[in-house]
């Protein structure tokens, strides 16, 4: 999946700036030119197959299929970064028109801007004809709040903050007509860069995609279509999603309004437990197993993970994941009496989340030198009874090691 060995690495970056030395990596969708040291790098490649995977299965029913490698160049230093042909000063990280270059974000980072950029990328690559401004920059912002969980990259987040945001936007009367928007050009929005401009077309992508349980999903991939075939944003619009825009804003503003404060509580839980479930596939691998949830936490702290990174990293790189992804999000869990590992019936083990409200979610996995991992959610046909389990949080001297 990941070519990382020395036999098989190109020379320095010809073209690219004198003071960056740049090594070359093949990937499965990247050509990536960077000049990290290895765990950084390791972690970079990882993270970008999960990208290019999750815009490729996001897209499949209007874009084309991938056949070539995208250039990704990726500078430790900013400074090198900024030396970058046709880099903006100012910015972290562009797509060129051509290669995804960006400022590498610190281990554990945000990649907020390469995952936007990068589908800026994959857009003018994969897809035919010209995306609107406002549906290519809301796209963009729509897969760069995606979560990574090691193994995927989990879309269709939506924090409390920017919920916040939306809401007081459509309250204060501040969003742009749909009208206005739907035919806004790139020349215009690069114009006066509005911050509430990105937002509102990340919102307007994101109940394209999720609202109603999907309901507009198919006729948003009939759209793009329509625009790959020279039809005007605003006539392939009304085709696709009715001739009254108003009411189409109308409904639009309606369905945000609506949203209780943490929309994304189950998206949270299943990302974390994908990721958990992701280190749990590792030390399978190495043939590390754990007596209880109890072991697998506090092996997140002892050294355990440290060993078997170490192992993987010689013995298939390809599926090396960091160890501060781990320790991340056992941080952000805080209660253990709701996690427990149980036994799949061949031997595995399974990652069980059980909240207080009944709802069950298993992650499971396939491990060999390729993971797979699935998280199977379970809900109650009746609500539960009696008072929910007290919260044991993690001792602060366990935190501490982490």
């Amino acid at each position: 999946m990941v070519i990382l060995t020395a036999a098989v690495v190109a020379g320095v970056c010809s073209r690219c700036p004198a003071a960056a030395k740049l090594t070359r990596y093949t990937t499965k969708y990247y050509i990536l030119h960077t000049d990290l040291d290895k765990d950084m790098t390791r972690e970079a490649v990882v993270r970008i197959t999960a990208m290019g995977q999750e815009y490729h299965n996001r897209t499949r029913s209007f874009a084309g299929r991938i056949n070539t490698r995208f250039p990704f160049y990726l500078y430790k230093n900013r400074e090198d970064y900024l030396r970058h042909p046709g880099i903006v000063k100012g910015s972290a990280g562009m797509f060129t028109g051509r290669s995804l270059v960006a400022t590498a974000p610190r281990s554990g980072g945000s990649w907020r801007v390469v995952q936007h950029e990068g589908f800026h990328q994959f857009a003018h690559k994969m897809i035919a004809g010209d995306l609107p401004t406002w549906l290519d920059e809301g796209l963009a912002e729509y897969f760069g709040a995606g979560v990574w969980t090691g193994d995927s990259l989990a879309v269709g987040v939506i924090s409390r903050h920017l919920l916040a945001r939306v809401k007081s936007m459509i309250r204060g009367g501040k969003l742009m007509p749909l009208e206005k928007m739907l035919e806004m050009k790139q020349t215009e929005w690069n114009a006066e860069l509005k911050s509430q401009n990105y937002l509102q077309a990340w919102s307007m992508v994101h109940f394209l995609v999720h609202a109603d349980k999907g309901k507009y999903q198919q006729a948003l991939s009939s759209y793009i279509r329509d625009l790959s075939r020279g039809r005007s944003s605003s006539a392939a619009f009304r085709k696709r999603f009715g001739g009254n825009v108003k009411a189409f804003q109308n409904r639009y503003t309606q369905w945000w309004s609506k949203l209780d404060d943490n929309p994304s509580a189950d998206l949270y839980d299943r990302i974390n437990v994908l990721t958990l479930t992701s280190f749990l596939a590792r030390a399978h691998y190495t043939r590390k197993k754990f007596e209880n949830i109890e072991a697998f936490f506090r092996a997140a702290g002892d050294g355990t993970f440290t060993k078997i990174f170490a192992e993987i990293g010689k013995r298939n790189p390809a599926i090396w994941l960091p160890e501060s992804l781990l320790i991340r999000t056992i941080k952000r869990i805080r209660d253990i009496k709701k996690w427990s590992l149980v036994p799949n019936g061949r031997g595995l083990a399974r990652l069980q989340l059980a909240r207080s409200d009944g709802v069950i979610m298993l992650g499971s996995f396939q491990s060999g030198s390729r993971i797979s991992v699935t998280v199977k959610t379970i809900r109650p046909t009746t609500k539960p009874t009696g008072k929910s389990a007290t919260r044991i949080p993690i001792p602060p001297e366990a935190i501490k090691r982490l």
